[in-house]
């Protein structure tokens, strides 16, 4: 089963707005994220160690309103989204992954 990925831009934390959708974007410009698993059967958050950078895993069934209560929650931390990869299945299961870097770097 092939998993589509929506590349988002860098999340405005001082407006708490996520801009998306029109935004052009070289693929020089675009991070280059963990790819959403082909079965998991664990449920939570999972962060690890990129280059200059933290992945924010999200693995989890779908609700209304999840998307902004895992951004205002990742607001909560000293930290930018630079780049997010949201990925929801047929099933109604969530992998979304998450490139964060602090905002002193």
């Amino acid at each position: 089963a092939s998993q589509q990925h929506q590349q988002l831009p860098t999340v405005n934390n001082a407006a708490g707005g996520v801009s998306g959708g029109g935004v052009a974007q070289t693929s020089s410009e675009m991070a280059v994220l963990p790819a959403a698993p082909e079965s998991c059967a664990s449920t939570g958050v999972l962060v690890e160690q990129g280059v200059n950078c933290l992945f924010v895993k999200v693995n989890c069934k779908d609700r209304k309103g999840l998307l902004a209560d895992v951004v205002s929650a990742l607001k909560a931390f000293p930290i930018v989204i630079s780049t997010a990869a949201i990925t929801t299945t047929k099933e109604g299961t969530v992998h979304d992954v998450f490139e964060v870097r602090s905002c002193t770097t």
